[in-house]
């Protein structure tokens, strides 16, 4: 998982959209690997981690 996620410096735009993400303005974006689910926001030229979370949660929007 940590390898996928330094991945995303190089290539933060291979995911989608996140689509729980309420309002998103195209800077949310959100992958599952290894049973978790990754949300992060790319904006100027910063890449944050938002949320991690275990598949098996309820998955609510934010």
């Amino acid at each position: 998982m940590f390898l996928t996620v330094e991945n995303l410096i190089e290539n933060y735009n291979i995911y989608p959209t996140d689509k729980y993400k309420k309002d998103n303005d195209g800077t949310y974006h959100a992958f599952e690997i290894d049973e978790y689910r990754i949300s992060y926001r790319v904006k100027n030229n910063q890449i944050k981690i938002l949320r991690i979370r275990h598949t098996s949660r309820k998955i609510s929007k934010y």
